[in-house]
This record gives C-alpha cells, sequence and structure tokens, in this order.
C-alpha cells in the first residue's frame, strides 16, 4: 500500500475543502435546518449518508473504503489483459481515485457537488425515468412541497387516475407514448389540479411546475429549473437569490437556473383555428350536448365548452387538433375532405369529455393495480349501468406470448371475475365484451370509434339506438364489443362493426 500516509495528508486537504464549500454554501442560505451544527459535524453527517444521498468518496481511510464497498469488484487493464482486482484493492484503488478526483476541482465545482446534498432545498433526478408505479408523481409532488421553504403547503393531495396515450410529436410521424399523472390538492382554500408528464422514459416536470408557480407568485419566490446533461435540477428562490447563486458558482458550473415557464400546450395551439373552423367545432358541441354529453357543464354556452376546452381547462389538454399534425402529403393520401365531416370534428370534441370517452394508450405501462385502475376507468364511463364493487386482482398468469390478469369484482349482489390479456400491446377488446355481456339487459353496450386512431383505443356507451343515429346523422364509424372465446391468439377477438339501416353519406 505505497503512498498511504501521502493520501492521508491529501484527504485532510480534501476534507478541510470541502468545509470550506460548506461554509460558502450556509452563507447563501443552504443548510439551515442544521444551523446547530457546525460545518466539521455536518460533514460528517453527509459522509454517514445521514441527508439521503449516498457519499461516493472520498473516503478517511482504505480500511472505511473498504466497509463502505462491501463486494465490489472493478475490472482493469492489465499488460492488455483485463484483470478482475480483489475487494482489497478495489477498495484501495477507489480510495485513491476519490481524493485525487476531488482534488483536481474548482471550489465552484465542490460547491456544485455539495448543494445537492441539502434535499431540503434542492431536488436533482434523472429525467429519465417511467412511471413505472402508482405513486410516482405524487412523490415527485412532495418532492417540490419539501423544498418550497414554506411557500407552497398544499393540503388533501392525492393523486388520480393516470391517463396515456399515443400521440404524434412531428410531421414525419414520430409517435410517442405520453403518461399524464393528475395531482389533486388545496392551497389556500382552493382546489386546484396540476398533471405531471411523462413522455416515453422521460419526465417534463416543466408544465405542473409551471401551474404551482403562478399560485405562489405574490410571495417573490418561484421554482427555478435547469437542464444538466440527463438530470433535472429544481430549486426554490427569489430572482435576487439566483442571481447571485449564479454569479458565485453556478454559472461557473454552466448551471444555467430559469424560472419554470412552460410553453403554451400543444392544445392550446392547435386550437387557434379560423372562424369556419371554430363554427364546425361549436356545431360539434351543440350536437354533443343533445347526446347527453358534457352533462357536467350544463350551465356553460357551447362557446364556453370550446374557449375552456382551447385553454385546457375542459378535457384532455394535450390531445391536439388531428388536423394540425399532418404533413400535406398525409393529408392527401387521407383524403383532405375527411376534416369537412362531422365525425372528425365529433370524435375530437367527445374525447375532452371524461365522463363519456375513454381513452387508454394500448402500449401503456402496467404498474401494480392496473386491472383496478382500468376496470374504475370503464365504470366512471358508463353511464351508471356499470358499478362494480371491491374490486381486486387475482394472479398474474403467464403464456408464451401474453399474460393474463383475472379482476375480481363484485357486481349486482355477485362475485364475479373477468380477464385482462396483454401479448405485444394490451388489449381492452376482451375486457370490454365480457362487461357487455353483464349489462346487455340495459340496452346500453360499450363501443370503440375509429380504431385507426394511432395506438390509442376510445371507448363510450351507447345504446343501439343512440349508435345508429351517430352513424346515420353524423358519419361515426363505431364498433360493439362481442364476446368470443379466447384461445391465446394474437389477435384477440374481433369486434363487430354497426351498420345502420342505410349507409351514410359521411362515411369514407
Amino acid at each position: 500500500m505505497d503512498g498511504v500516509d501521502e493520501y492521508r495528508e491529501k484527504y485532510e486537504l480534501a476534507k478541510r475543502r470541502i468545509i470550506s464549500s460548506l461554509d460558502r454554501l450556509r452563507r447563501l442560505g443552504f443548510f439551515e435546518d442544521y444551523s446547530n451544527l457546525t460545518s466539521e459535524e455536518l460533514f460528517e453527517k453527509i459522509r454517514n449518508g445521514e441527508l439521503g444521498r449516498e457519499w461516493p468518496g472520498p473516503w478517511e481511510s482504505i480500511e472505511e473504503a473498504k466497509r463502505l464497498l462491501v463486494g465490489a469488484r472493478d475490472l482493469v487493464e492489465d499488460g492488455g489483459k483485463t484483470r478482475i482486482l480483489t475487494t482489497e484493492e478495489t477498495a484501495e484503488r477507489r480510495y485513491k481515485d476519490t481524493i485525487e478526483r476531488l482534488m483536481e476541482l474548482a471550489d465552484f465545482e465542490i460547491d456544485y457537488a455539495m448543494m445537492m446534498y441539502d434535499t431540503k432545498r434542492v431536488i436533482k433526478r434523472s429525467a429519465e425515468v417511467k412511471p413505472e408505479y402508482r405513486g410516482r408523481g405524487l412523490e415527485f409532488f412532495e418532492e417540490l412541497v419539501r423544498i418550497s421553504r414554506g411557500m407552497f403547503n398544499p393540503d388533501e393531495v392525492k393523486e388520480e387516475m393516470w391517463w396515456e396515450s399515443i400521440l404524434k410529436e412531428d410531421e414525419h410521424g414520430y409517435e410517442s407514448l405520453h403518461t399524464y399523472i393528475p395531482i389533486r390538492f388545496k392551497f389556500r382554500g382552493k382546489e386546484y389540479l396540476v398533471k405531471i408528464l411523462f413522455k416515453d422514459e422521460c419526465m417534463y416536470p416543466d408544465i405542473a411546475v409551471k401551474q404551482v408557480n403562478e399560485l405562489i407568485k405574490d410571495t417573490g419566490y418561484q421554482y427555478y429549473i435547469s437542464y444538466q446533461y440527463e438530470d433535472i435540477l429544481l430549486l426554490m428562490l427569489t430572482e435576487e437569490e439566483a442571481k447571485k447563486l449564479t454569479d458565485d458558482f453556478l454559472g461557473k458550473a454552466n448551471c444555467k437556473l430559469e424560472v419554470v415557464r412552460a410553453e403554451l400546450l400543444p392544445v392550446q395551439k392547435s386550437l387557434e383555428v379560423d372562424n369556419t373552423t371554430r363554427k364546425l367545432f361549436i356545431e360539434s358541441i351543440d350536437y354533443l350536448k343533445r347526446m347527453d354529453f358534457f352533462e357536467d357543464y350544463k350551465n356553460l354556452t357551447s362557446e364556453e365548452i370550446f374557449e375552456r376546452i382551447r385553454r385546457g381547462e375542459i378535457g384532455r389538454e394535450w390531445l391536439g387538433w388531428g388536423s394540425k399534425e399532418l404533413s400535406p402529403e398525409e393529408k392527401r393520401r387521407k383524403q383532405r375532405a375527411y376534416y369537412n365531416e362531422p365525425f372528425a370534428y365529433d370524435r375530437y370534441i367527445a374525447c375532452h369529455d371524461k365522463r363519456r370517452v375513454f381513452f387508454e394508450s394500448m402500449e401503456r405501462y402496467c404498474p401494480e393495480d392496473i386491472g383496478v385502475e382500468l376496470l374504475e376507468k370503464l365504470a366512471w364511463i358508463s353511464r351508471g349501468v356499470f358499478n362494480p364493487t371491491e374490486i381486486k386482482e387475482g394472479r398474474t398468469r403467464y403464456a408464451k406470448d401474453y399474460w393474463t390478469l383475472p379482476i375480481h369484482f363484485k357486481f349486482r349482489g355477485k362475485e364475479l371475475k373477468i380477464k385482462l390479456v396483454r401479448s405485444a400491446v394490451l388489449n381492452l377488446d376482451l375486457i370490454a365484451s365480457q362487461i357487455n355481456e353483464l349489462i346487455k339487459d340495459t340496452g346500453y353496450q360499450y363501443y370503440t370509434f375509429d380504431r385507426a386512431f394511432y395506438d390509442n383505443i376510445l371507448m363510450l356507451v351507447l345504446t343501439e339506438k343512440e349508435a345508429i343515429k351517430l352513424i346515420k346523422e353524423r358519419g361515426w364509424r363505431l364498433w360493439v364489443f362481442r364476446e368470443r372465446n379466447f384461445k391465446g391468439r394474437r389477435n384477440l377477438p374481433p369486434i363487430e362493426p354497426l351498420e345502420p339501416p342505410s349507409k351514410s353519406s359521411f362515411h369514407i
């Protein structure tokens, strides 16, 4: 262990640099919760992992490194060959390397690294994160509250049902999975709803954080954000504090702080339409209201409903008007006349009535309780004819190219079971057809419309009379779910197109 004494001296120098960094940060208002500790005592807490983040080194001794790096073994190149080091060799190597690396850092780089240990002031997380489990959105929201310095103290916070869809990103047809996690809360006596967006495997917190910034702007504090490679950095600061931090060390570390101000949502942009198109949307809302859509907004005129949809206050604010998303070539291929069809406007507007339309991606994530969530969503749009209780999942069964998940529940006093199936994609045809069997005596059934809506499935509950009316008068394409035996095929039970007595003149 050549040079160990030399590294002990270097460690003491590194330690003094870290303590000096903590002194500087404390003068800037960091680590206020530890004002009763000296910077030396604070460093010991950080080193022991007591502030919520692991300490990656440097360590006081090789023995300490060995104790903390249990089982770690590094690969090294030795004489042109790859060799696996022993645990002792790995501990010594990392002990020396971490000291050397820290001694090479400038003061502002050490300040930037040590700032991250004040988890009451700083959120640092990877942007590359999937919404893999229930509570992911709530977890992030609670982090926002934790670093708010008392400026944002909501209560009655709860995470609501996720909404997922496949949406086109640009004219080249690139599609991505959008997952929206709604968080409902009360703040200063009023109720609010924000949505945290995940796009494929990345989190985009800007829209939700921007909404919170609007709520607290009278305090003089705002959430500031910085994107560092694949990481997101968030702090609660005044404008003066943000400038001072940037001047003192963040600017030198290429950390650009910005107040979180999100652009207008896609739907708001795509609905900046001409008067003719706007009139067609209003007519569509008029018609759908007569078909019992937008029952929650009876007190609003069709013009007011459209304006609220445009502002993202009603419906699925991420859902852009389709005609804006197609390239000229696609428009020609799909027939420009399609965008003059009543159905094109009805379909888009109907999707904003969450009480009537189920909108789900077939490629969505399947966290724990996915079966419970889907059944609750289907009950939500059922117009009162399907109201299961005591919903719980059974044990997932895996086959070669698909899995099935039994969902147990009570309906009309009976204990029942239906199956959710996923193969290459999440298939909802089987589950909808099973529910249709249960409610067929009501005259209502689950229908789907326009099967080619990217990779999403849309459902609503109608009587046959209502369905035929929509087809005849507005050119809707509707399919009803019928129960079939499932044999494990990739192409799951077919659905039947509903044809009106006479073909609609609107049907392409």
